[in-house]
């Protein structure tokens, strides 16, 4: 007698085998090769950010000059940053391991006390970022996360993404890749995915195919910069050690425009204030991190201008180009 509260059995059906053709049909091979090459197609790439964002349905995405590419910590692309100094380090020979190296060493320099300190150069931070983790400089003025929401969620986005990438149980203690302290695991990696990015397009060049770097867009008048949200930080780096004009970039969330501080998520918590976020866009667009830079012994003269190394780029799937220039021409 089966015991109390113990379900009764169910019996299943047995189901015959599947059988399939032995051979496809022709005009079904014609329809399966037809919608491969449709599934392979990426978004549409569009002039600018303002018309990605109206086409937002289709995914589009356009050509973005890497010199537009900035970040909440001010380490611009076109002044000076970490993963385009080690990204040229290895292009030019000078670097294939993460000890010594520039990476290395911007590291063991630039170890931010707390959120505040992590806005590198901003001299008008909340109070509330203030004594908060490091990684809460991610509370921009127009993120919709607190700092403690962020944190939590910049752990467990470290967790997946180093497991994304083969490395697992890199818990947000051993370090965040935007500034030290990182343990050796962390930093290793870290030149890793640069090394292995020089040499995929050193061998295959810029393949669009493998996804747009995700973007938010900071819109001041007729201007606008781009702070990377998700994947493509990396090959962006690469992308601009090596030399390339731009890469394509789809934008992510809505448009950021300065104009309308007042309404932006962590100015209407109180957070930041509309006077503070106004002057924190000021300081993405305007800030020239290279005097920093060079207090920390990091900048060389050659830094200044990256040389161009040659490098085949594949914006449609088919077509392949010698740079981005011809897609990058046109700056808002």
């Amino acid at each position: 007698m089966p015991a109390a509260n113990t379900p009764p059995t169910v019996a299943h059906p047995v189901l015959p085998p599947c059988k399939l053709p032995a051979r496809l049909s022709s005009s079904t091979c014609r329809r399966l090769r037809a919608l491969l090459r449709l599934l392979r197609q990426p978004p549409p790439l569009v002039d600018g950010p303002l018309e990605a964002f109206a086409r937002r349905s289709e995914n589009a995405a356009f050509a973005c000059p890497l010199d537009r590419f900035t970040h909440p910590t001010g380490l611009a692309f076109a002044r000076w940053n970490p993963f385009v100094a080690a990204a040229r380090e290895i292009v030019e020979g000078r670097a294939n391991t993460f000890q010594g190296s520039i990476l290395d060493r911007y590291y063991r320099i630039v170890q931010p006390r707390d959120a505040a300190d992590a806005l590198l150069g901003f001299t008008d931070p909340p109070a509330g970022l203030h004594d908060q983790h490091p990684v809460a400089a991610l509370c921009t003025p127009w993120a919709s996360l607190g700092p403690s929401a962020m944190v939590a969620v910049v752990r467990r986005w470290v967790v997946n993404d180093y497991r994304e990438h083969g490395q697992e149980g890199v818990p947000l203690e051993a370090g965040f890749k935007w500034f030290g302290p990182v343990t050796t695991v962390v930093g290793e990696f870290e030149f890793a995915r640069l090394l292995a990015l020089v040499d995929s397009l050193r061998r295959h060049g810029y393949r669009r195919r493998r996804g747009d770097v995700l973007v938010e867009v900071l819109r001041r008048g007729d201007d606008y910069r781009v702070v990377n949200v998700g994947g493509g930080l990396h090959r962006a780096a690469t992308a601009a050690a090596i030399g390339m004009d731009g890469v394509t970039a789809r934008p992510v969330g809505r448009l950021i425009d300065v104009d309308l501080a007042a309404d932006w998520p962590n100015v209407s918590s109180g957070l930041w204030s509309v006077q503070q976020a106004r002057r924190f866009v000021d300081h993405l667009f305007d800030f020239d991190c290279r005097a920093l830079v060079r207090a920390w012994g990091l900048l060389r003269q050659a830094d200044e201008r990256p040389g161009v190394v040659g490098c085949a780029v594949d914006m449609t799937g088919g077509g392949r180009f010698s740079n981005l220039a011809d897609i990058c021409s046109t700056h808002p």
